[in-house]
């Protein structure tokens, strides 16, 4: 069986650091920071502003959810 080679992306994500400066989330909250995180680093680039794009990234359906990704996007990106 062949499978296909794909280049792993990678970057560090230091658990010490990360727990001190996301203590304050919520579950939710935290969930959508990683996926905005894994997929800022996927892209290797800014992600879109776009807000009906990230909340697919986020698999926001839910206000609350779509919330929690304004959330996210107010305290940890900044637009250019």
């Amino acid at each position: 069986m062949l499978a296909r080679v794909e280049r792993m992306k990678w970057y560090k994500h230091d658990l010490d650091d990360y727990q001190r400066d996301t203590a304050q989330l919520t579950l939710t909250e935290d969930g959508a920071y990683r996926r905005l995180l894994d997929a800022y680093y996927q892209r290797e680039g800014p992600l879109p502003s776009d807000r009906t794009v990230l909340y697919r990234i986020c698999r926001a359906q839910r206000r609350s959810e779509k919330t929690a990704v304004e959330t996210i996007i107010g305290i940890y990106f900044v637009q250019n």
